[in-house]
């Protein structure tokens, strides 16, 4: 997985906490890491951890309030195929 690009298939990749955290955030919006581990029943320092992990990947960002937010990346239009 490079910075420069993610795809949804690179979710495969994620180990499942991330995985399962950068969903929620991405279907929920930002919220910190107490509020995660409330949302999902994990411990809090694992979720720390796993938060931690995907910020360093470039994955999420630390947002001024305190919570984490998804970062997604550009996506490019495809063009239309006559047949």
């Amino acid at each position: 997985m490079t910075d420069a690009s993610f795809s949804v298939l690179d979710l495969l990749d994620l180990p499942p906490l991330e995985r399962e955290l950068f969903l929620h955030l991405a279907r929920n919006g930002p919220n910190d890491a107490q509020g995660l581990a409330a949302a999902t029943g994990h411990d809090e320092a694992a979720v720390r951890e796993a938060l931690l992990a995907l910020s360093k990947r470039r994955r999420l960002e630390l947002q001024a309030d305190g919570q984490f937010g998804v970062v997604m990346g550009k996506v490019s239009k495809g063009r239309a195929h006559d047949g």
